[in-house]
């Protein structure tokens, strides 16, 4: 059984979280399965973006909690 991540885009182009249900792949700046899963949420939640669109941005780099939720930091 995989254990739920909760994921939080911090600060750019805005802070929100959304979750995962399946495991993620070690991390590698710009990831795709990252970037899929950021799109997904952003266009689900409907997330502002005024200067790019969803498939400008790009995860690169991660900070792991303790107890393995993550924190995207993006870049576009």
């Amino acid at each position: 059984m995989s254990k739920n991540i909760n994921i939080t885009v911090v600060g750019y182009p805005s802070t929100f979280s959304f979750v995962v249900d399946k495991p993620l792949p070690a991390f590698k700046y710009g990831c795709e399965v990252r970037r899929k899963l950021l799109q997904e949420a952003m266009e689900l939640q409907q997330i502002e973006s005024p200067f790019h669109e969803y498939d400008d941005y790009v995860v690169e780099e991660i900070d792991v909690t303790p107890n393995g939720d993550e924190h995207w930091h993006l870049g576009s």
